[in-house]
C-alpha cells in the first residue's frame, strides 16, 4: 500500500481504497450501475395500473440535503466528509449498501451518501431511527447520526447516543447539534414518515352516511391508510395501499456544489368507501438544512 493511502471498507465494500487528503486519487472504476439486489421498491406513479385507483389523499414535501460521492470522503467540509470519515467506517463496515437513488448501485467511488441536519428530519423519522437502533430493528444501521464536531479539524469518533428521549420538546434539544449521513436508498424504506407531519393524510377519518327507509345512519369511516402505519406502505397497487416515490436533483459538481433538493410524494389509494376528508388535497412544504 502506498503512503498516505487509507484502506476504508464502508457499506460492505462501499470503498475499496480511498486516498487520504494528502494522497493521490485512484482512477474511477468503470463498472456500469446495477440495481441493488435487496431493493424492492419501484415507482408506483410510472405504473399505468395506478390510473385505475382514486386517490384518497396525497402529500408532497421537499427537503434540502448535501450529496457526496465516496470520492469526497476525505475532503474538507463543505465539499467532503472529513470530520466523519473514520466514524463512518466503524458504523457501516460489513453492511450492504442500501442503494443510491431509485435503488441503483453506481459501485465503489461513485456511490453516494446524503448528509442532513438531524433536526431537519421530521420527528416521526427521528423516532423511527431511534427505535430501530435501540431495539435492533430491521432499520438499524440505515442512518448514521453524529454530534457535530467543535471545529472542522476535529474528527468524530462514534455515533451519537440515541437513547429514546422522553416525549417532551425539550428532550429533543440535542437534535439541533446533530447530523445524519445515509445512502439515498435508505429513504425508500420509510417515505410516508417523511411527509406525514400535520398533513390531512395522517390519522384522518370521514363519515359514511347510510340512508335507510326511515332513518339515516352515520358511521365513522377509518382511513384507507394512515401514513404513520408502515404496514400499509407497499409497492403493490391495491385498495387502501400507501405508495410513494422520490424526485431529486443532482448537485452541480462542476461548480463544486454538493447541495440538493429531493421531493417525496406519497398517496393513499382509495379503498372504495366514501371519500375521506382531505381527498385529492396536496400539502407541500420545504425543510432547509
Amino acid at each position: 500500500m502506498k503512503l498516505h493511502t487509507l484502506e476504508v471498507m464502508v457499506l460492505s465494500g462501499l470503498v475499496s481504497t480511498v486516498a487520504a487528503r494528502s494522497g493521490s486519487r485512484h482512477e474511477k472504476p468503470k463498472l456500469p450501475p446495477t440495481k441493488v439486489e435487496n431493493f424492492t421498491w419501484s415507482d408506483p406513479f410510472a405504473n399505468e395500473a395506478i390510473s385505475g385507483f382514486k386517490v384518497a389523499c396525497e402529500v408532497k414535501r421537499t427537503f434540502a440535503a448535501s450529496e457526496f460521492l465516496l470520492h469526497d470522503l476525505y475532503e474538507d467540509e463543505p465539499l467532503g466528509l472529513w470530520p466523519y470519515a473514520g466514524a463512518l467506517r466503524k458504523f457501516f463496515i460489513g453492511r450492504p449498501y442500501p442503494g443510491s437513488w431509485d435503488g441503483m448501485d453506481p459501485h465503489q467511488y461513485d456511490r453516494s451518501v446524503l448528509k442532513m441536519a438531524y433536526s431537519a428530519l421530521p420527528v416521526e423519522v427521528r423516532e423511527w431511527i431511534e427505535t430501530q437502533e435501540q431495539t435492533e430493528g430491521k432499520g438499524k444501521g440505515l442512518f448514521a447520526v453524529y454530534e457535530k464536531p467543535q471545529d472542522a479539524k476535529t474528527q468524530v469518533k462514534a455515533t451519537a447516543d440515541l437513547s429514546l428521549p422522553e416525549k417532551e420538546p425539550k428532550a429533543r434539544a440535542p437534535d439541533d447539534k446533530r447530523i445524519t449521513i445515509f445512502a439515498p436508498g435508505a429513504l425508500y424504506e420509510i417515505l410516508p414518515l417523511f411527509v406525514a407531519g400535520d398533513s390531512d393524510c395522517k390519522g384522518q377519518c370521514g363519515i359514511h352516511i347510510t340512508k335507510g327507509r326511515s332513518l339515516l345512519m352515520l358511521t365513522v369511516v377509518t382511513p384507507p391508510g394512515d401514513l404513520l402505519d408502515l404496514a400499509r406502505y407497499t409497492q403493490e397497487l391495491k385498495q387502501g395501499a400507501v405508495v410513494g416515490w422520490i424526485q431529486h436533483k443532482a448537485p452541480d459538481r462542476s461548480k463544486s456544489r454538493r447541495d440538493i433538493e429531493f421531493t417525496i410524494r406519497v398517496q393513499i389509494l382509495d379503498n372504495g368507501d366514501m371519500p375521506l376528508a382531505g381527498q385529492d388535497s396536496v400539502a407541500s412544504g420545504k425543510d432547509e438544512l
